[in-house]
C-alpha cells in the first residue's frame, strides 16, 4: 500500500472550496474523458455497461415495494449498520467487526464489505465464479432480488490487489445501494466525507476518495490496461481535468502510476440513462 502523496492544484470553484481544497465542483458541463488506450479483446464473461442499462431498476422500484424488500437485511452480519464511523484513515468505522464465517456460510462468494460514513452505504461485497452477471438481480444470500447485489466482476481478484478494482451497484429510488454516491456530487458533502472502508477477512482497508464524477457506459476494465503504468497515469490525468457541474475532483490528492491502487465505485446516474457515475478513491496506509 501506498500512501496518496499531497498536490494542491489550482482553484476552480474558489466559493466552494473547503480546508482540502477542491480542484474542481459543479463547474461547467463539458464532455467525459476520451478513451486514451484501448485494451485487447477477451473471451471472458463479462457485463457490458449496456447491460446494467437494461437490467437498472432505478427508475421502477420505489421504497416500499415488494421488489424493493426482496433483499434481506445484511446489517446483521455486522457490529452496527449505521455508516458514521470517524473520517480519519487512522480510525475504525462504526461496523468495524464483520461476521465472514457467518456470512460465508450464508454464501461462500461473499468476500469483502464496503461502508462508506455518511451515507446508507455498508453491505457485503460478492463475486459470483464464472457469471459476471449473476448478482445483477440476486442478492448477496443469492436470492432473487430486482435490486441485486453490490458486486465485482471476475475481472477483478478478492484481494483488492488491482491497480483499478470496480465495485457496481444499483441506483435505488429509496436511497438504497449505491443511491448515496449521488450524495458526493455535492461539495460540502463531498469536502466531510473522504474516506471508504473495505472490510475484509485479513482486515480493513481505506481508501481516500479523490473524485466523483459522471462518464459514459464504457466498460472501464475492458477500455484501460490499468496494470500499465502509462495508461493508468493518462486515464487519471484526465480524471483530474474532468470540470463538470456534476462532479467533484479533489485537489489534494495526486497518484502513483507505478504503486497507487484505486477503488472504483459505479452506478446509474439519475437521470441520465446514458450515463453512470463513478467515486473513485485512492489506497492509503
Amino acid at each position: 500500500m501506498t500512501k496518496a502523496k499531497s498536490m494542491i492544484y489550482p482553484a476552480v470553484c474558489a466559493a466552494l472550496m473547503s480546508a482540502f481544497m477542491l480542484g474542481g465542483c459543479g463547474t461547467a458541463r463539458t464532455h467525459n474523458p476520451p478513451a486514451i488506450i484501448e485494451s485487447g479483446e477477451t473471451n471472458r464473461t463479462v457485463i457490458t455497461e449496456e447491460s446494467h442499462e437494461t437490467a437498472e431498476p432505478a427508475e421502477t422500484i420505489e421504497a416500499g415495494s415488494p421488489e424493493s424488500d426482496a433483499s434481506p437485511e445484511s446489517a446483521e452480519h455486522a457490529e452496527s449498520a449505521e455508516t458514521t464511523g470517524p473520517e480519519d484513515p487512522a480510525g475504525i468505522p462504526a461496523s468495524a467487526k464483520v461476521d465472514f464465517d457467518g456470512l460465508q456460510a450464508l454464501n461462500p462468494d461473499i468476500y469483502a464489505w464496503i461502508e462508506i460514513p455518511g451515507t446508507v452505504i455498508s453491505y457485503p461485497v460478492v463475486q459470483a465464479d464464472g457469471d459476471n452477471t449473476y448478482y445483477l438481480k440476486r442478492a448477496y444470500d443469492r436470492s432473487y432480488s430486482a435490486a441485486g447485489a453490490i458486486f465485482t466482476e471476475d475481472y477483478n481478484s478478492k484481494d483488492f490487489t488491482d491497480k483499478n478494482t470496480v465495485i457496481y451497484g444499483h441506483y435505488m429510488k429509496d436511497g438504497t445501494l449505491f443511491s448515496g454516491l449521488h450524495k458526493f456530487i455535492d461539495a460540502e458533502f463531498f469536502s466531510e466525507h473522504r474516506y471508504v472502508y473495505i472490510h475484509t477477512p485479513d482486515g480493513i482497508l481505506s481508501y481516500k476518495i479523490f473524485a466523483v464524477y459522471p462518464y459514459d457506459t464504457r466498460h472501464l476494465l475492458m477500455s484501460f490496461d490499468y496494470s500499465n503504468p502509462y495508461v493508468f497515469g493518462r486515464v487519471f490525468e484526465a480524471v483530474f481535468g474532468i470540470r463538470d457541474i456534476n462532479a467533484c475532483i479533489a485537489g489534494d490528492v495526486t497518484l502513483d502510476s507505478e504503486n497507487d491502487r484505486v477503488l472504483t465505485l459505479s452506478t446509474c446516474l439519475y437521470g441520465e440513462p446514458s450515463e453512470r457515475l463513478l467515486l473513485q478513491a485512492v489506497l492509503t496506509e
